[in-house]
């Protein structure tokens, strides 16, 4: 028998393996997806990306934005511009619509 061959048997033996044990007991698969564990780092994110943090790097991109139009470079207007829409818009917009999932 080839290496490779016993590799990809190895392989496939395991995923079926792998798939038995997540149909037997289904709760190891589920196991960590209450949304508890990670809370607060969602919670410090949410926190640096609304508050200061977020709000630097719109002003500064911005500041980057309005030197791109003054030098005439229409590509280095855009995309400040667009990273500060993104940095004073976005965070509330991903958020809120994380909330009307969840």
């Amino acid at each position: 028998m080839d290496r490779n061959n016993t590799r990809e048997s190895f392989i496939v033996c395991g995923g079926i393996v792998l798939s038995f044990v997540l149909i037997l007991f289904p709760d190891i698969s589920f196991a960590g997806t209450g949304g508890e564990e990670l809370q607060g780092v969602y919670d410090k994110t949410v926190a640096i990306a609304q508050g200061y943090g977020g709000k630097t790097v719109a002003v500064l991109a911005f500041l980057g934005a309005m030197l791109g139009a003054i030098k005439g470079n229409l590509v280095g207007f855009i995309t400040p511009l667009g990273i500060s829409i993104a940095a004073g818009v976005g965070p509330s917009m991903v958020t809120s619509g994380i909330s009307a999932l969840i």
